[in-house]
């Protein structure tokens, strides 16, 4: 079924990443400094944007995500006058786990809207940039997504929220 063709499209991605992670995508260029990589990821995410999208003249829909409440969470448990020497092991601990919550939001929002992981642009440090096909049903899907999520953050650790926001782009 489909979710075997997108594992094996996002294993190719891995394949792609490790080979051609290095190597130009324009060597005609005096500097050439846009890996082969992120180059045809790019172009997968633009060219499933295309394909999938109905509206021929603003067919792209660029979603960001921001963690708020980053900084609160993080050190919530810590103590400057504290000398304990597990304390930086813990602020390291918290923010991977931020980066495994942002991780997390950034799957389940490609689960709910069938992408690939080409289609997300940039994820780090709490911040997250997909490109997904401008459709009627994505932008009504992100409404929900965004509820469920924030409600379950809010559940679990009170102080964090997902920003989600969409922009209708065109070629």
């Amino acid at each position: 079924g489909d979710v075997y063709k997108r594992q094996d499209i996002n294993t190719l991605l891995t394949i792609l990443r490790i080979y051609l992670q290095f190597i130009p995508s324009a060597t005609y260029k005096e500097i050439p400094d846009i890996p082969l990589y992120d180059h045809l990821k790019t172009t997968a995410a633009v060219a499933l944007a295309l394909y999938k999208s109905k509206n021929k003249e603003k067919p792209f829909l660029l979603i960001g995500g921001d963690l708020s409440g980053i900084q609160n969470f993080i050190f919530s448990h810590f103590k400057a006058l504290e000398s304990d020497k597990k304390a930086a092991k813990r602020l390291r601990g918290r923010s991977f786990y931020i980066t495994l919550l942002i991780d997390a939001a950034v799957r389940y929002i490609q689960k709910k809207l069938e992408l690939y992981d080409f289609s997300v642009l940039w994820s780090s440090g709490g911040n997250f940039v997909i490109l997904a096909p401008n459709l009627e049903e994505n932008k009504k899907k992100l409404k929900q997504i965004k509820e469920d999520i924030n409600l379950e953050l809010y559940r679990k650790y009170g102080n964090l929220y997902l920003s989600l926001s969409c922009e209708e782009g065109t070629n």
